[in-house]
């Protein structure tokens, strides 16, 4: 929104270097056809996305797939195997678990999906249930239903699912934090090398902005590989 010195409001769509004027009555239709234009090749954008932030070796890949489906042809599944063959990395979490209970011991056990993390087995949050109430229902659930009952304690319910994220972050942390602080002592002798070749006063208003954007340009890849990617 920019103040105008105008009674009537100038409504405009900017992307992809386009201006589009509008008025109130036709703004969803710009959206609408903007939104179109834009999305035509939206799998593409989100697979890209997804893709930045599994392929670091430091990612774990939570793939959360309802019981009716077949693991072998999910998607997810399939991305997962695209940056990580060994299974390695990956996590399965079977939702929906009360829905179809049949086959669900013998999926767990074959693991056709090749998950070195294994699977968890949950069952979602039902109606108003509290998450308490929804809890006790899950415990019931797979302490005494014919088949799930079966499925090892220690791959069953929120808990389980839970203190494996914590197990697996924290053996994460202890194989990489050793090269982390590697990067970092490089970044930092890195910025202290710049900081010394920095000129101890500034001749010109051009000189200033040249070493500021310089500044700019390095803050905004460090922030990109923090934020983006992960690497720390």
């Amino acid at each position: 929104m920019i103040r105008r010195n105008v009674r009537e409001p100038e409504l405009v769509l900017e992307y992809n270097g386009k201006n589009v004027s509008t008025d109130e009555a036709n703004v969803s239709d710009v959206i609408n056809t903007t939104t179109e234009e834009r999305t035509d090749n939206i799998y593409d954008q989100i697979k890209d996305i997804i893709m930045e932030y599994i392929t670091p070796e430091e990612s774990i890949m939570l793939n959360v797939l309802s019981v009716i489906v077949d693991f072998t042809t999910c998607e997810s599944i399939k991305m997962s195997h695209s940056v990580d063959k060994t299974g390695l990395r990956t996590l399965v979490v079977v939702t929906k678990a009360d829905r179809s209970p049949e086959g669900l011991l013998e999926k767990v056990k074959v693991d056709d999906v090749n998950t070195s993390l294994g699977y968890i087995c949950v069952r979602n949050r039902i109606g108003d249930e509290s998450y308490e109430e929804a809890r006790n229902e899950e415990h019931k659930l797979f302490e005494s239903h014919s088949l799930l009952s079966k499925i090892d304690k220690c791959i069953v319910g929120f808990l389980a699912l839970a203190q494996k994220l914590v197990h697996v972050q924290a053996m994460i942390i202890s194989k990489t934090l050793s090269e982390i602080t590697k990067k970092i002592n490089e970044k930092l002798n890195n910025n202290l090398k710049e900081l010394e070749n920095l000129p101890a006063s500034l001749s010109s208003l051009t000189d200033a902005m040249s070493i500021f954007m310089q500044i700019v340009a390095l803050s905004r890849d460090s922030l990109r590989n923090i934020l983006l990617i992960g690497d720390f």
